[in-house]
């Protein structure tokens, strides 16, 4: 299943991606968590496969101020409790974040490989803050393994950790490591030239250019806020919603 976590806020990123693997006859198996009621009801209305439980609880209103405030946070808790949730039950599980799109029809191939427990995609820092893997939160498979399993009962435990380091990238990579050294989790990182973080977008647009098709994914991190992400994405030609459509009136409307 691939998952995603959307609130008000960053519905209209999550449907440009529904429109990215739509035209790619890529969207099986997508599940959407809904962080609050109206990114419920808007992603209901495009008949996209949604779900929400108050027992997650909601993202905290209010616009996002920056990397690391509250609403940021509060996203961090459902980006954990709802993957660990779909594991419990037995599923493999790709996750990513609400600004990422697919480019080719075959994510899944690029990213399942039966012999290692997780694959993430590469955040192309080298500080010792995500040593030793430089592994990014925002694009990663988990199979549903019991390693996997001690992973993320680990991060749910954590979460003061996240509340107190504002990051849940900052507290996942040392869990990497520490599940990797005692349970054995098998940990791969993604080829940054077919998974591609937003510091090297560049990339993108020589893919595109060219018609390589070498890119698979593109994560549009290390940008702004959402309107500087859908400014972003749109420079590159990966706006896939219509222009002019406003998402909380007709979501399906937007959808090509």
């Amino acid at each position: 299943n691939d998952s995603v976590v959307a609130d008000s806020r960053t519905v209209h990123l999550v449907l440009n991606f529904v429109a990215s693997a739509r035209r790619l006859n890529a969207d099986a198996g997508l599940l959407v968590i809904a962080a609050d009621a109206a990114a419920q009801r808007i992603l209901q209305r495009a008949r996209v496969p949604t779900f929400r439980h108050a027992a997650l609880g909601d993202v905290a209103g209010g616009d996002y101020g920056a990397y690391g405030d509250r609403a940021f946070v509060d996203a961090m808790w459902l980006k954990t409790a709802a993957v660990y949730a779909a594991s419990v039950l037995g599923y493999d599980v790709l996750f990513q974040d609400a600004d990422v799109v697919w480019l080719r029809p075959d994510v899944w191939d690029a990213v399942y490989a039966p012999a290692t427990d997780s694959a993430w995609m590469d955040d192309g820092v080298r500080t010792d803050r995500f040593a030793p893997f430089f592994a990014n939160s925002g694009f990663y498979l988990l199979r549903a393994t019991w390693r996997s399993e001690l992973l993320l009962a680990h991060l749910l435990n954590s979460y003061s950790v996240v509340i107190s380091r504002q990051s849940h990238q900052a507290v996942l990579n040392p869990a990497l490591a520490e599940a990797n050294a005692m349970a054995g989790l098998s940990v791969s990182i993604l080829d940054p030239d077919v998974v591609v973080n937003g510091g090297a977008r560049n990339k993108v647009r020589a893919d595109l250019r060219s018609g390589a098709r070498r890119v698979a994914v593109f994560h549009v991190n290390f940008t702004g806020g959402t309107a500087e992400k859908r400014e972003a994405l749109r420079g590159l030609g990966l706006w896939f919603l219509r222009e002019g459509c406003d998402v909380a009136e007709d979501a399906a409307a937007c959808l090509p």
